[in-house]
């Protein structure tokens, strides 16, 4: 089942299997890739971490599931209103076999004029501290060819990809330095993914050829940067997250050790809210 909020200007669909977003229309315009063969997918969400992370708690370690397991499960509508819409994932016998937390994870989808707030709120049910990393999985269609965009970053950054081989390899390909980021299609043959860690910036752009910009992004919360696209797609995922995935050789990483994991204490709750800006 699929929920619905607009402003006249911003039309915004998500579906209640992984609250995941199915369409994102400005003035009437797709801008959200579409599912097909060569990717079945539109927007994931990433919890309770990013990547494939293999994690223990207490010292008992848990299956990995890529992307944790948020983004296959059935989310209910918590609440709605004509610009806003809120999920909820509680905990349950089947996540715990994942994660062994109680807990209630919330996504909610606002919209104002042509910027689409997405906040992720985590709530500790259970009777100890919780852990979890979230992350951005969106979707953008590009016009032209995708070799012709470009980023640019709030502040300036040392672009080196990490390499991911299964896992991180510990190497990088180097792409520069600055405040404008060519989009690194080298990084993106096969599926690749390009990965950029503990960057400086929280708000990017994406330009196209004309030098206009298409969308921009905040990130407040989010320290790591991805960039994806399936096969040849012309399209490109920007990906906030708060974690990288394993390193070669992956061994389960207790969850209060991984660099970006966020606790959240008894009876606490914490919440993090990205902007996605959309331009005709």
């Amino acid at each position: 089942m699929t929920n619905k909020i607009t402003n006249g200007k911003l039309e915004v669909t998500a579906s209640g299997k992984g609250a995941e977003l199915v369409s994102v229309k400005l003035d009437g315009e797709e801008k959200l890739w579409q599912r097909c063969e060569v990717w079945n997918g539109s927007a994931p969400i990433l919890f309770p971490y990013c990547g494939k992370t293999s994690i223990s708690v207490d010292g008992e370690a848990f299956e990995v599931v890529q992307h944790g397991f948020a983004r296959r499960c059935d989310f209910e509508l918590a609440e709605k209103s004509a610009q806003k819409m809120t999920f909820l994932l509680r905990d349950s016998d089947e996540t715990r076999k994942y994660y062994p937390f109680s807990f209630e994870f919330y996504v909610t989808y606002e919209i104002s004029d042509n910027c689409l707030s997405v906040t992720f709120r985590v709530k500790n049910t259970d009777g100890k501290t919780l852990w979890f990393a979230c992350g951005g999985h969106e979707s953008f269609i590009l016009e032209y060819p995708i070799e012709q965009y470009k980023f640019e970053f709030e502040k300036s950054e040392k672009f080196d990809s990490l390499v991911y081989d299964d896992g991180l390899t510990g190497a990088s390909v180097p792409l520069g330095d600055g405040r404008i980021l060519p989009m690194p299609v080298k990084c993106l043959r096969n599926s690749d993914t390009a990965i950029f860690g503990n960057i400086n910036s929280r708000k990017v752009s994406l330009i196209d050829p004309d030098g206009k910009t298409v969308n921009a992004f905040e990130f407040d919360g989010f320290e790591n940067l991805l960039l994806w696209r399936p096969a040849d797609a012309n399209m490109i995922c920007v990906e906030p997250w708060q974690n990288l995935p394993d390193g070669i050789p992956a061994a389960p990483r207790e969850f209060s050790r991984i660099k970006g994991a966020v606790s959240v204490e008894k009876g606490g709750e914490k919440s993090f809210t990205r902007k996605i800006y959309y331009f005709g």
